[in-house]
């Protein structure tokens, strides 16, 4: 079966540190990102399509901005997340060690 692919991708800025970094990076700091998504479907829908690339923004897109979006993502196992997330509760919580 042949999969039909639609791709958007979304650009936001996020703050970070890598934990046991030997250089710089160890220290918090910021990048900008380019979150790409891409949406399959065996066949398109009555217009042609895939996707609406207005609902890849309404349901990915948005999510993508207002849950990382200008955040500081840091390790849930970082020795300075449980104390930044109590001075900013914005500080997003991650599963790995987030890097670039």
């Amino acid at each position: 079966m042949t999969m039909l692919h639609a791709e958007r991708y979304h650009e936001i800025s996020c703050g970070h540190r890598l934990v046991d970094h030997e250089g710089t990076c160890k220290n918090l700091h910021g990048h900008n990102y380019r979150v790409h998504f891409v949406c399959e479907a065996s066949s398109l829908d009555d217009l042609g399509r895939v996707i609406d690339f207005a609902a890849i923004k309404t349901l990915l897109c948005n999510w993508v901005e207002d849950h990382w979006d200008h955040r500081n993502l840091l390790w849930i196992e970082d020795p300075f997340y449980a104390g930044l997330r109590d001075l900013d509760p914005s500080v997003v919580g991650m599963p790995f060690n987030p890097h670039r």
